[in-house]
């Protein structure tokens, strides 16, 4: 739970103003500047039938959906890379195999277990049946 002090703070200035007979007057004003989230959270509780309720709601449901999109697209490009690595794996083992002078499906199988056992899994406690 956020704290209401990080999303309002409260600023007050003094501001010049005229009475009725042209004199000045310097009086406090109570003033506050809202974070980001504050407003979001006033305006999706407002009321939607006046014009700036709604060009706010528009602007910030633009904004969520311009969020949506930009972590999508890195969401993709990390799929994306996790694939480059994937294939790069694949053709070096294809190569072992070749190497290994694998031929049968089942002989396949085999390597490939003890291949993934050897450089990537940790295989103290594994043991490798035929």
């Amino acid at each position: 739970m956020q704290s209401i002090e990080e999303h309002l703070a409260h600023v007050s200035e003094p501001q010049k103003s005229y009475n009725q007979y042209w004199e000045i007057k310097w009086q406090i004003l109570d003033d506050y500047k809202l974070s980001r989230y504050a407003c979001y959270l006033i305006i999706q509780n407002a009321d939607p039938s006046k014009e700036i309720v709604a060009l706010w709601q528009t602007y910030f449901a633009i904004q969520t959906r311009k969020q949506e999109l930009n972590e999508q697209l890195l969401e993709d490009g990390k799929r994306m890379h996790l694939r480059d690595e994937m294939k790069k794996y694949n053709i070096h083992l294809a190569q072992a195999d070749i190497n290994a002078w694998v031929r049968e499906p089942f002989e396949y199988a085999i390597f490939q277990n003890f291949w993934i056992c050897d450089y990537t899994i940790d295989c103290k406690n594994r043991t490798w049946h035929k």
